[in-house]
């Protein structure tokens, strides 16, 4: 299991900001915030559980998720829809479902950290002192129904 994450600032950083989980080698690059303060945070915490619950259930851990494939969970109603997406990398090394989900656990603790917040995000992988190699990306968006 992930065990404890680092803990974030206490101020949101500025963009682009790299947060590294390290027993995993996993770094989250996050950048491009968006501030709603109007958003239902409610929502979007219900959307990360799903994702977060469906990624460690139906999926094992060694599993390689398709290159190039997007992955979109999404929970709407009339305010809106709030999506998250997930793009993995075409090449080696792959994004399993196992480091999808740990890395969807510093998803989890960026949105904890910082609320009313959407933004994009990169996954890479960096073992020791060795260069950081792309394992995907994605964003947390939402989109308003403006009819």
């Amino acid at each position: 299991m992930i065990g404890t994450l680092p803990p974030f600032p206490p101020y949101l950083p500025p963009s682009p900001f790299r947060y590294r989980i390290p027993d995993f080698n996993i770094i989250l690059k996050f950048k491009s915030y968006h501030v709603l303060p109007f958003l239902n945070e409610t929502k979007v915490f219900d959307l990360l559980q799903t994702t977060l619950t469906e990624s460690m259930e139906l999926f094992q851990p060694h599993v390689v998720m398709h290159g190039g494939r997007k992955y979109l969970w999404e929970s709407g109603d009339e305010e809106g829809d709030v999506t998250l997406e997930v793009t993995p990398g075409r090449f080696r090394p792959a994004l399993t479902w196992g480091l999808w989900t740990i890395a969807l656990a510093g998803l989890v603790g960026f949105v904890e950290a910082y609320a009313s917040l959407f933004f994009a995000f990169e996954i890479t992988w960096s073992p020791q002192d060795r260069s950081e190699e792309y394992l995907g990306g994605g964003e947390l968006s939402m989109w308003q129904d403006r009819s």
